[in-house]
């Protein structure tokens, strides 16, 4: 399909600027399988606020990158797995998941500024049972 056919079927996705980024901004045709898809991410793009896909992409990231870190996370990656399945709410589990890195000697300041960008304190009232 067409590139101007894809950023008609989603148009808050900003296809010209994806594509700028990679490295492919001459590109006029793509191969689109599932439109439907595309259909639905418009869809979702419009009914989302930009903060909840803020924190869904940085879960991604952070989840793709675990293997590469140290074992204190995948450890604790895996905790949060069981918590998430063991309760209704997620939140819990994952501001409780951040624990160990705000205290630890090696992920102190790093998981300090994250948890402080991350988790203002109208999430932490939220997930507080």
């Amino acid at each position: 399909m067409s590139r101007k056919r894809l950023e008609a079927l989603t148009p808050s996705f900003r296809w010209r600027r994806y594509l700028a980024i990679g490295g492919l901004s001459g590109i006029s045709d793509v191969n689109v399988t599932e439109p439907e898809f595309f259909k639905q991410l418009e869809t979702q793009l419009k009914s989302r606020p930009l903060a909840d896909w803020k924190t869904y992409l940085r879960w991604h990231v952070a989840h793709a990158r675990a293997p590469y870190l140290f074992i204190q996370i995948r450890s604790t990656q895996f905790r949060v797995l069981q918590q998430v399945s063991a309760r209704r709410d997620p939140a819990p589990a994952s501001l409780e998941a951040l624990r160990p890195f705000h205290r630890s000697r090696s992920g102190r300041s790093a998981g300090k500024v994250f948890v402080e960008k991350t988790f203002g304190p109208d999430v932490k009232r939220r997930a507080s049972p």
